[in-house]
């Protein structure tokens, strides 16, 4: 079905909220709030999935573009950060050794 502007316009508030689902957007609001979004979803080209896509209940809430992606561990600890006054130091690790820490070889988006 092509969606031109009458056909948004006529569209029941489940039809807006699978339509906008295949665009990948978030499908909540009122029914003018739905119809806005597809309209500028389909202005803005975003590409349109031919199915209706789940997410886990892990990404609730997150866009629909959303994924759990494994980062490699570096094998380089990163230091500590360095603090003058050494009587000050989180309440978790007051009379606790401090955990390692690692950063990862890809970079964040």
């Amino acid at each position: 079905m092509t969606l031109t502007e009458s056909v948004i316009l006529k569209l029941g508030v489940k039809e807006l909220k699978k339509e906008l689902r295949k665009q990948g957007c978030t499908a909540t609001g009122k029914k003018a709030d739905l119809i806005i979004c597809l309209q500028d979803a389909i202005l803005n080209s975003v590409p349109v999935s031919e199915s209706v896509e789940i997410q886990h209940e892990s990404l609730n809430g997150l866009d629909m573009s959303a994924k759990w992606v494994e980062h490699t561990i570096k094998d380089i600890l990163v230091p500590e950060p360095r603090n003058d006054d050494g009587t000050i130091r989180p309440p978790t690790e007051r009379n606790a050794t401090t955990n390692p820490k690692y950063g990862f070889k890809e970079k964040f988006q």
